[in-house]
């Protein structure tokens, strides 16, 4: 028993070094939060806890891909302990391989959304069968009446989000159902060759949850928010558009950064057995 603590610890170490030795180059001047050591301890955690992560950093390409979605973490101040229900880095299967994304969750989106000034308030809520749901447009902007049934409420059948704006005026925005699962079939990421989001994919496991989020970002970007923009995109499915700017030069960085890292361990002996998760 105490050997596998120990082997678990020596991963554990390996990897939190693996995201520090990125951070000066690459993170750290953009880090926007509060707490680095903790920032950098949870993307760790992020990579420990995660198969899909540990595959996606094996390639230079791979890692290139965990750097920029460590970049957009730590640009937008928002914590990756998911008890906070802020962000996450995913994992997933794309048309293109392993990818990795950093992905604003809705209390993330809401707090960026408010740390702008220009927001009083967001509240945003799943629609059932049998709730009564009115929205009303006044002098004073978009505003709504929801009478949830008390009991058998049935299934869901909308979601919505109102964005109360600091001048007072309300903008309402209000999905059905197939509205929203056309926009996941879409954008969303984590799906079979099916179509079929799988049991592990965001969508997979909350469904209402994500889709609550994806109205949010509707109603914020018809807002002109520049700041959230990138954000905003964060999580849906972009790998048929450009590679991101730098992206090429970065794997080829580390590419050669790992070959003579290779060079350097075959000098000195066996390679180190840990160094399998090594992204530098």
């Amino acid at each position: 028993m105490a050997e596998e603590t120990t082997a678990i610890a020596l991963t554990d170490e390996r990897v939190r070094g693996d995201v520090a030795k990125w951070s000066d180059l690459y993170i750290r001047p953009i880090y926007h939060g509060r707490d680095y050591q903790g920032w950098m301890l949870d993307a760790a955690l992020c990579v420990l806890q995660n198969e899909g992560l540990k595959k996606v950093i094996q390639s230079p390409q791979g890692k290139a891909l965990f750097i920029r979605s460590l970049q957009l973490s730590a640009a937008s101040g928002l914590s990756l302990n998911p008890q906070s229900g802020e962000s996450a880095l995913v994992a997933y299967d794309g048309k293109k391989g392993l990818q990795v994304n950093f992905m604003p969750m809705k209390n993330g989106i809401v707090r960026m959304a408010m740390r702008t000034g220009r927001i009083a308030k967001i509240e945003s809520g799943t629609v059932f069968d049998k709730d009564v749901f009115a929205p009303k447009k006044t002098s004073e902007g978009d505003k709504y009446e929801w009478a949830p049934a008390l009991k058998d409420r049935g299934p869901a059948k909308a979601y919505f989000a109102y964005v109360k704006l600091a001048d007072g005026t309300g903008v309402l925005e209000y999905w059905e159902k197939p509205q929203v699962e056309e926009w996941a079939k879409k954008y969303g990421n984590g799906k079979d060759a099916n179509g079929k989001f799988y049991d592990s994919s965001a969508w997979g496991k909350s469904f209402d949850g994500m889709a609550e989020k994806t109205v949010i970002k509707a109603a914020l970007r018809g807002l002109y928010l520049p700041e959230l923009e990138t954000y905003l995109e964060a999580d849906e499915e972009r790998e048929g558009g450009p590679e991101p700017e730098g992206g090429a030069a970065l794997a080829k960085e580390i590419e050669e950064a790992e070959k003579k890292a290779a060079a350097a361990e075959a000098a000195q002996g066996e390679a180190d057995p840990q160094a399998e998760l090594a992204i530098y």
